[in-house]
């Protein structure tokens, strides 16, 4: 699952650290979330993690062939059993990462772990094609105003132009505010698809994030908290029927 979002503030990470605790605290299963805003991510800080190695260190780990275990020890561990690929720490690093790093690793990862999660960015470079063409699940989250909902019908639309399945997108209206400016069937219209919607957490999801707690975890019978739960149970039936699909 690839999480994005066509304009800052429309609590993107938030709701990728959340989907991702989600999902590794299901029985049996493992997570791994990859941070890859590079030199400006904020997973680790959400999620209360100091990293000791970043997305450069374990790209190149990648390239020496290193063991999963070796891989998992590598990677952030969260007390939900979460793992994290945390973003680069000096700027500059991108560039230091070897040709062909990131699908390598992304492709490890699909292969070690249950379920990926990547905290990304709009880009239309090779590598975020590929990646959008390669996930399960594009989660694309869209606050209830006009401009949100205006940048994010754009990025549909060039969704189309680079033949992503439309299948695969995921919209959540994401109420970041108190006041939701536009309503659910407002936001569908002007969308022109469904989309799932996760009620304002208020001042609980704000103080979890500041501590870098975990909302759903802090306040689970929230009925925000109780919206996110349901899409992870949904984001992780739609990649089973894919590998369902592919076997």
């Amino acid at each position: 699952m690839t999480v994005l979002s066509a304009r800052g503030g429309s609590g993107k990470t938030t709701l990728a650290t959340n989907l991702a605790v989600a999902l590794a605290e299901r029985r049996g299963e493992s997570a791994v979330l990859l941070d890859l805003n590079l030199e400006f991510g904020t997973t680790a800080i959400a999620l209360d993690l100091r990293p000791r190695y970043t997305l450069r260190d374990i790209a190149n780990a990648i390239e020496s062939d290193v063991s999963d275990t070796e891989l998992d020890a590598l990677l952030l561990a969260h007390r939900s059993g979460l793992r994290l690929v945390p973003a680069l720490g000096e700027p500059g690093d991108s560039e230091l990462i070897p040709d062909g790093g990131l699908p390598r690793l992304i492709n490890r990862l699909r292969h070690t772990y249950d379920h990926v999660i990547v905290d990304g960015r709009p880009s239309f470079r090779d590598f975020m094609l590929d990646l959008w063409e390669t996930s399960d699940t594009l989660l694309v989250t869209c606050p209830p105003d006009v401009v949100s909902v205006l940048l994010t019908r754009a990025m549909l639309d060039a969704f189309s132009v680079v033949r992503v399945n439309h299948d695969k997108v995921l919209i959540v209206l994401n109420e970041v505010t108190p006041r939701a400016r536009l309503t659910l069937s407002q936001v569908q219209k002007g969308l022109g698809t469904a989309t799932f919607a996760v009620p304002y957490g208020g001042d609980a999801l704000l103080t979890a994030a500041d501590l870098g707690q975990v909302y759903i975890q802090q306040r689970p019978k929230d009925p925000a908290a109780v919206a996110l739960w349901r899409l992870a149970d949904q984001v992780a039936e739609r990649g089973r029927l894919e590998v369902a699909a592919a076997d």
